[in-house]
């Protein structure tokens, strides 16, 4: 899964640099529906899928020349976990937020 390492993008935003860092789950190329080799993973049960793997070798050329089109929306879950789910065109991103200090970083 080399094709799935952390990397951070830099973007000026109202004349104030904001860093994003970009990390990458087992729902990249995983799913629960039981149709491929189950992985297990820090308590998760998942499925390999090889449509979704196939996806995920497209993701970070993706991110990197899309990311900033894309409109990010609130999404919560039902234990109060908080995400942005960002709609480009065909394909949704579902990452959790999360602030720091100095540099700022989503």
């Amino acid at each position: 899964m080399a094709h799935l390492q952390p990397f951070d993008l830099a973007f000026d935003i109202a004349q104030e640099q904001v860093t994003v860092k970009f990390e990458f789950g087992l729902h990249c190329f995983t799913d629960d529906k039981g149709n491929g080799h189950l992985i297990h993973y820090r308590g998760e049960r998942r499925y390999f899928c090889s449509e979704r793997y196939d996806c995920s070798t497209q993701l970070v050329e993706y991110i990197q020349k899309r990311f900033f089109q894309g409109l990010a929306v609130p999404f919560y879950t039902e234990n109060s976990q908080r995400y942005f789910c960002l709609d480009l065109h065909d394909y949704a991103i579902f990452s959790p937020s999360a602030s720091h200090s100095a540099p700022r970083t989503f």
